[in-house]
């Protein structure tokens, strides 16, 4: 990987990383395994759901199943559970975090270099 390519690639995570923290902000994040599944069940579904990279084997197809089952698109980010944690301003460890907000989502799929499937309005 050359040198310009690694600085494109800093610079896309710490805009994915300022994006959750402006989703934080704007009060349209889910934050935890519970409140996501919970959230996932109601008629005004999150747009997306962003997965910590460190989260359990079980977290992981927990919210990847369910995720699906609802319809609703679920990414494993390289973001791990303390920078999660951090980044949405919980002292306790934030395994994922959903979105409420389409465009939001949207622009954080981008950064993360994952394929979009079709946002839905929440």
């Amino acid at each position: 990987m050359t040198n310009n390519a690694s600085e494109e690639l800093k610079d896309m995570r710490k805009r994915f990383l300022s994006m959750l923290g402006i989703a934080r902000k704007a009060g349209k994040l889910i934050c935890g395994t519970p409140l996501i599944c919970e959230a996932l069940k109601k008629k005004k579904k999150p747009c997306l759901v962003i997965v910590a990279c460190d989260v359990s084997e079980n977290t992981r197809k927990t919210l990847t199943f369910k995720s699906e089952f609802y319809k609703v698109q679920a990414i494993i980010s390289d973001v791990t559970k303390d920078e999660l944690s951090h980044i949405v301003g919980k002292d306790c460890i934030i395994a994922a975090v959903a979105l409420t907000d389409s465009g939001l989502a949207a622009e954080l799929l981008k950064l993360s270099g994952k394929e979009a499937s079709e946002i839905k309005e929440a």
